[in-house]
């Protein structure tokens, strides 16, 4: 798996409004399990803007994404997305304002498990 992406970013600095960020993944590329841990409000929301990709939560099966499709994650939520293996992948990141918000990088998604995705 590639671990190459670009990153446009609104204002970073934002504390409490939604901070928003544009994704371009390279083929096969995908991101570690992560939770994108807060007290109170926080979680993501993804939105596909070009290429195929996938969004999967812990213990459910993948969702496939293509220009269009929306994800709401909840905070707390163990997850991960990126490219499917065969394409691209470019989506919308809206990170939703959070108290005591964070983000816990975890393990990788493995091979085997990425292998499976059409």
């Amino acid at each position: 798996m590639l671990e190459e992406h670009t990153k446009s970013q609104a204002n970073p600095h934002w504390k409490d409004r939604i901070r928003a960020a544009i994704y371009e993944h390279k083929d096969q590329y995908i991101n570690k399990w992560h939770i994108h841990h807060a007290e109170n409000g926080g979680g993501q929301m993804l939105i596909c803007v070009g290429g195929r990709g996938y969004y999967q939560e812990w213990d459910k099966a993948p969702v496939e994404m293509t220009p269009g499709t929306v994800i709401n994650i909840p905070a707390n939520i163990k997850h991960w997305h990126g490219a499917a293996p065969d394409s691209w992948f470019s989506h919308l990141a809206l990170e939703i304002p959070a108290e005591n918000g964070k983000t816990e990088w975890c393990e990788p998604v493995s091979d085997e498990a990425y292998g499976k995705l059409q």
